[in-house]
């Protein structure tokens, strides 16, 4: 089969965009590293996913509503973050009220589901507590990539003209992520504080694990939560595979990393896009990186016991609000005194 000129540019065109945006990605998270630490590098990956979303969609927010989620959030979760790691019962309500209150502003629009982006800056910013010198260098960085993504984004939104009478106070923000998801609120909600709370408890090591596991699972549709825990189930089983026959039998040690980036650009691609794809890349991944501080069994065990936390969290949840609803918000059968 012969490809014709339209195809061949269309793929050229892609590969290019693809290329330019993944080198941009490595390049802004070498900088942040450099300049605020690496131990403050996962949140970096927070901003930079906000800084290549935010501007290119219409959100429906007035640009003023918009800086302020982005101030609000993204400080308040190297903030709210380590005082929540002070103490395991005040970090257990901390969490909750940080995580409504997240949930509550930036739920709508559904199909662009912003808060994913926050909710990941928070989960990073928990899981890699810092002090003193760090968490200056943290706060300074949150801050330094709010300021640049409100700008970028208020911007763009000028550009692209996108209708003024279209865009939403932040109390009208509220008022329709409530009115339309509230029950998903309150499941997200309740979900990652308990996930959060037991990686405190227990003391694990990769506590967001967990919580990644949990706001990804958790769904508006719980029909799309089974899909998705089986199709992540099924990647991390595929991955353990892959991984101990590529970077165990295959790769030469040392091109680990080499690989990792290879992966991570791979999945810039449209065929990597569906969910179980990005899983089985991620997993890899993160599994890479955790040979920092285990042993490759221990990391895989690790993983696995955390898929199987966070399914069980987000079932549960589901149960339970099930249960909650059918006992005391059904509507009462007919009997005689209400006939």
């Amino acid at each position: 089969m012969t490809l014709n000129k339209t195809t061949v540019k269309a793929g050229f065109k892609t590969f290019c965009i693809n290329t330019a945006r993944f080198a941009f990605i490595l390049l802004f998270i070498s900088l942040f590293a450099h300049f605020f630490g690496q131990e403050n590098l996962l949140p970096s990956i927070a901003i930079i996913v906000a800084l290549l979303t935010f501007p290119a969609c219409d959100m429906e927010l007035k640009p003023g509503s918009m800086t302020f989620l982005l101030f609000f959030f993204f400080a308040g979760s190297g903030l709210v973050s380590a005082l929540s790691l002070i103490n395991v019962w005040a970090g257990l309500l901390l969490n909750f009220v940080f995580i409504y209150l997240m949930m509550a502003f930036c739920s709508e629009p559904s199909v662009l589901r912003p808060h994913i982006i926050f909710l990941l800056c928070y989960i990073f910013c928990q899981s890699t507590p810092v002090t003193g010198h760090a968490f200056v260098l943290r706060m300074a960085g949150l801050l330094a990539g709010a300021a640049t993504t409100a700008i970028v984004t208020a911007v763009s939104w000028k550009i692209k003209g996108f209708d003024p009478a279209r865009q939403r106070s932040l109390k009208e923000q509220a008022q329709l992520c409530r009115k339309k998801d509230h029950a998903f609120i309150l499941k997200m909600t309740l979900g990652l504080t308990l996930a959060m709370f037991i990686g405190m408890a227990f003391g694990l090591k990769k506590p967001l694990w967990i919580s990644i596991v949990v706001m990804s699972l958790t769904q508006i549709d719980y029909s799309e939560t089974l899909t998705r825990i089986k199709h992540r189930s099924i990647a991390t089983l595929a991955g353990i595979v892959l991984f101990v026959l590529l970077f165990q039998m295959l790769v030469p040690e040392g091109y680990g990393g080499v690989l990792i980036l290879v992966l991570g650009y791979i999945g810039n691609y449209q065929f990597a896009k569906p969910y179980k794809y990005q899983q089985l890349i991620n997993f890899m991944s993160a599994l890479f990186a955790s040979l920092v501080l285990f042993d490759l069994t221990s990391a895989i065990i690790n993983r696995v016991l955390c898929l199987l936390t966070g399914i069980l969290i987000v079932v549960a949840i589901r149960h339970l609000g099930a249960f909650a609803r059918k006992t005391f918000f059904s509507p009462m059968a007919p009997g005689p005194e209400n006939q």
